[in-house]
């Protein structure tokens, strides 16, 4: 699940962003992420291929489900490139956060 539509493409710094913390995830925590974990294969009966992000809006946490939420900060990268402003994933700054439920949510 991602915040961002990550296959828009008037968001290519969020998929920048989000890439950088898939490689964080994987070089220093071991835990292999890529953006096709964060994509749904809606194609039609026809095979026409279509694809979309599983918002993190439509998140539902049940009896037996849970919920990992990964959040880290950006710091200026020390290899800019191109004379702008780069920014990097600070590795040490990566938290995860675990929500579960408790039971059945019946009124």
């Amino acid at each position: 699940m991602s915040q961002d539509d990550l296959l828009a493409p008037y968001k290519k710094h969020e998929k920048g962003d989000h890439a950088k913390l898939c490689r964080v995830l994987t070089e220093d925590y071991e835990i292999a992420l890529s953006l096709e974990d964060f994509v749904l294969d809606d194609g039609d009966e026809k095979g026409k291929a279509g694809y979309l992000i599983n918002p993190l809006q439509f998140a539902r946490i049940e009896r037996a489900t849970r919920l990992l939420v990964v959040n880290c900060r950006y710091v200026l990268s020390k290899r800019p490139r191109k004379a702008r402003l780069e920014f990097d994933v600070a590795a040490d700054s990566v938290a995860f956060h675990l929500f579960e439920s408790k039971g059945s949510l019946r009124a």
